[in-house]
């Protein structure tokens, strides 16, 4: 019931500033969404897509929300609808390919990952799904460059080197497998670490 005020409440503001979501339902959902009430979002944004079958967006966070639940296929249906209507949002691809990877549609997960970056080539985490595509698929020269892609955009992306290493280990790239391995571990380290750090700075007991 709190949450339900706290909806309408949002909805007033944004009427009395003169800007009302164009869909109620689908700023609901998401509302859902980031609470995780991922059962509620999912019946919003159904309504919302039953009121403007073509907007992008909603199709985009209920293939979002059904990703969240693990129900993969219904993620992957509503996210090539949201590629259709909105061709130009990265995010969509991106999170299409992450669908895709679950259910180990590796080649399908490369060619929305490819798309992603046309759009957004500075976006490190869609070269490191990249990598782990093409480890899956064994082509591991592939996967060799996209993951070097993935850590010059992010240099300290631990599981970028991972996939490094797994792709150099399978060529029998020994050193270079150690090296990246080696690196990975210690980016590992020096993050938890910082966490423990902050988890201790921030105390009420410190």
């Amino acid at each position: 019931m709190k949450f339900f005020k706290a909806c309408v409440f949002v909805v007033l503001i944004f009427f009395l500033a003169g800007c009302v979501p164009t869909n109620v339902n689908r700023a609901i959902g998401i509302a859902y969404y980031n609470q995780e009430n991922y059962d509620s979002a999912i019946s919003e944004l159904k309504t919302a897509i039953s009121k403007e079958p073509n907007n992008g967006n909603s199709h985009y966070w209920l293939g979002a929300t059904y990703y969240k639940k693990s129900q993969y296929e219904d993620a992957i249906k509503h996210l090539k609808r949201a590629t259709e209507l909105q061709p130009n949002d990265a995010a969509n691809y991106s999170l299409l390919s992450m669908a895709y990877m679950e259910t180990q549609q590796y080649q399908d997960a490369i060619a929305a990952l490819k798309k992603a970056i046309r759009i957004n080539p500075t976006e490190g985490n869609n070269f490191m799904g990249l990598a782990f595509c093409y480890n899956e698929l064994q082509n591991y020269d592939e996967a060799i460059t996209a993951a070097k892609r993935a850590i010059g955009l992010k240099p300290d992306n631990d599981t970028a080197y991972s996939n490094l290493s797994y792709a150099y280990g399978k060529k029998k790239q020994y050193n270079e497998a150690f090296k990246a391995i080696r690196k990975a571990m210690e980016l590992r380290s020096e993050e938890r670490r910082v966490g423990k750090e902050c988890r201790s700075r921030w105390s009420p007991y410190h």
